[in-house]
This record gives structure tokens, C-alpha cells and sequence, in this order.
């Protein structure tokens, strides 16, 4: 159930309202509700002011009821911007892992102890965490065209998940955890990239690519 931003703030501000004033009216229903005003000669008479008790009520309950106030004004305009934005973008906080969509997808990676090397042919990267998606390789053919590719690969993921996942032309996700190395398939017309995924994976890669096919994104 999703609430309202409005909704929680007006439950916080009635929430802290009874917190707060509950015990205030409780202990200063003691102090005198009326103030006396003596004359140096005469009877007593009243004196037409706020008595102690109504001014500390006051001093407490002003400062709650603008809190209150800011807290309902501050969720009306979470809920308005919330309706006025656009779908949230995949992004290396928001994981499925299982989501061929999303492997696609995904614009966003976070990563923490990384490694290296690259040769031509070669790329060889140590993640001591890696969530989200990055590409490492891509290649495009022109129209009309197509060629065979080969990919020898090695993926040890110690910690979490992690993966190779080829996206193709057509949208489609291969994943290279459930092939075998080497793998070979045919490049299409258009995009073919080559895909790190992962949540939260602490792994190692060696990737090996042809020569002249391709460029490395990584």
C-alpha cells in the first residue's frame, strides 16, 4: 500500500500534537486560570490579561502547530512533484538482477576496489563490490551486414551475484552463465553490446575478444 506523503505528514504532526500537548494540559491544570490584580487600596479586582496557565499552553502548543503546519505543506509538495515526474530511469539502485530489461537497460553502476587491465584482445577488471550495469564491448554492423563472433570468458563471483550478459540487436539478453566458454554466435545488423551485471558481487572477469571486432567500452 502506497501512502500519501500528505497523509504521513498529517499523521506525524497529530502524533507529535498528542505527544506533546497531552502531558502540557495534564501538569498545568493546576496553575490558576485567572490573574489577580491588587490595588494598593480598595477590593480586588480582575485584571483583563492571559492567565499562567493559557500562556504556557500557548508557548507550547504555537511552536507544535507550526511544525505540524510545515509537515503537511511539505508532503502536498512531495506528492505534487512525485505525480509530475516521469517513470523512474533503471539506474544502479534499483537492481533485478533476474530482469532481462533491466541487464539491458540499467544506466548506472557503483563499484568499490576495482581493477584493471586491457590489452587489445583482452580485458581482466577485480570488483570488490559492483551493483548495476556497464558496458564493456560493443560492435555494429551496417546494414545488411552480420559476422561471427567468439567470446572466451571467465567469471568467478566470490560475494553477491554477477554476470556477462550479451544484449543484441533485436533487444534480446544472452546470458554467459548459462553458456560455456568459448561461446560462439552471430552479430547482426546493428548493436550488439556486451554487458557487465551485478548486485552487490565481489568477482573477477577476464574477457577475450577477437581482434579488429568491436571496440572496447571499458
Amino acid at each position: 500500500m502506497n501512502l500519501s506523503w500528505t497523509l504521513i505528514g498529517g499523521a506525524a504532526a497529530l502524533a507529535l500534537g498528542c505527544l506533546v500537548m497531552l502531558p502540557v494540559w495534564f501538569f498545568t491544570r493546576r496553575l490558576p486560570d485567572e490573574e489577580w490584580q491588587y490595588a494598593p487600596e480598595g477590593p480586588e479586582i480582575r485584571k483583563p490579561r492571559l492567565s499562567r496557565r493559557t500562556k504556557v499552553r500557548l508557548l507550547v502548543a504555537l511552536p507544535v502547530l507550526f511544525t505540524g503546519a510545515v509537515w503537511i505543506f511539505a508532503g502536498v509538495m512531495a506528492d505534487a512533484i512525485q505525480k509530475g515526474a516521469p517513470p523512474p530511469a533503471y539506474g544502479a539502485g534499483e537492481v533485478d538482477f533476474g530482469s532481462d530489461q533491466w541487464a539491458a537497460e540499467c544506466s548506472g553502476s557503483r563499484a568499490v576496489y576495482s581493477r584493471r587491465f586491457r590489452s587489445r584482445s583482452t580485458l581482466k577488471l577485480h570488483y570488490g563490490s559492483f551493483t548495476g550495469a556497464k558496458t564493456l564491448w560493443r560492435l555494429y554492423n551496417g546494414e545488411g551486414r552480420s559476422q561471427e563472433i567468439t567470446l572466451q570468458y571467465q567469471v568467478e563471483v566470490e560475494e553477491g551475484q554477477a554476470d556477462l550478459v550479451l544484449v543484441h540487436p533485436d533487444k534480446t539478453v544472452t546470458r554467459l552463465s548459462e553458456q560455456s566458454s568459448p561461446y560462439t554466435f552471430t552479430a547482426g545488423e546493428g548493436e550488439t553490446r556486451l554487458r557487465l551485471i551485478g548486485d552487490k558481487g565481489k568477482l573477477a572477469v577476464e574477457l577475450t575478444v577477437p581482434r579488429m571486432s568491436g571496440q572496447w567500452m571499458e
